[in-house]
């Protein structure tokens, strides 16, 4: 796995808050209520820990030995909850998910909204009309409109949650990450639907076309950008 600073915290954080509690099945956990609230406080714990008197998020520490250790309690919790079944899918999506990864689905988001939405192609790589009539039928499947989570995060007035604003700037932080991490759901879904209706070829010149959009918007090549599951199917065949 990259050493790159992974979201496992970002989970627990978002576990933690009471404004989170209703969006839990949207992240894929599914537990009865008395669970729930077991996780929750056990959550709150570990952010204690995690903080370890810090007034800052972005001061605590970050090195991989505190991350592993903090990922082996939040592990241990689960296993007392008996919700290991419940949470571990979610859990290893956020261990493997960076804010570079959510970060470069901009990239590819925003390419598609030119093509379906905005229909501002003029000047731009061109798209086969075949491909481009799956891209926008599968589109409009999905939801990408923006979700008011920073609003709800910064709505709540219970203390905790007023704590946990306090330790981010921005203080809407966990909910925008939230909204990131559901993003790149509905658009790996998307790219699954896309993916099972072209061809290898026109998968292939589909992942061209959104290296070459990259390009040009970026003015540079970035292959950093491209999302694993885009990279490997693309380039597939």
């Amino acid at each position: 796995m990259s050493d790159r600073v992974n979201l496992t915290d970002y989970l627990i954080l978002l576990l933690s808050s009471d404004w989170c509690l209703p969006y839990w099945p949207e992240i894929g956990i599914e537990v009865d209520q008395f669970t729930k609230t077991a996780i929750q406080q056990g959550c709150r714990n570990l952010v204690v820990a995690m903080l370890d008197g810090a007034e800052s998020y972005y001061f605590i520490d970050l090195s991989s030995e505190r991350r592993r250790d903090t990922t082996a309690q939040f592990r241990l919790l689960l296993k007392e909850c008996q919700a290991e079944a419940s949470v571990l899918r979610t859990l290893e999506e956020w261990t493997y998910l960076s804010h570079e990864t959510l970060h470069s689905l901009t990239w590819y988001v925003n390419p598609t909204v030119m093509v379906v939405v905005d229909k501002q192609m003029e000047g731009r790589p061109s798209l086969d009309p075949s491909i481009r009539e799956v891209v926008e039928r599968n589109w409009k499947n999905y939801s990408f409109a923006a979700r008011p989570f920073p609003e709800l995060s910064e709505a709540s007035t219970s203390e905790w949650d007023l704590y946990l604003r306090s330790i981010f700037d921005p203080p809407d932080a966990l909910g925008n990450q939230l909204w990131a991490v559901l993003l790149s759901h509905s658009f790996k879904a998307f790219w699954g639907d896309v993916s099972a209706q072209l061809t290898s070829s026109q998968l292939r010149e589909l992942g061209g076309w959104y290296k070459a959009m990259t390009m040009d918007l970026l003015h540079e090549v970035r292959p950093d950008l491209i999302p694993p599951y885009i990279e490997g199917s693309s380039s597939a065949g």
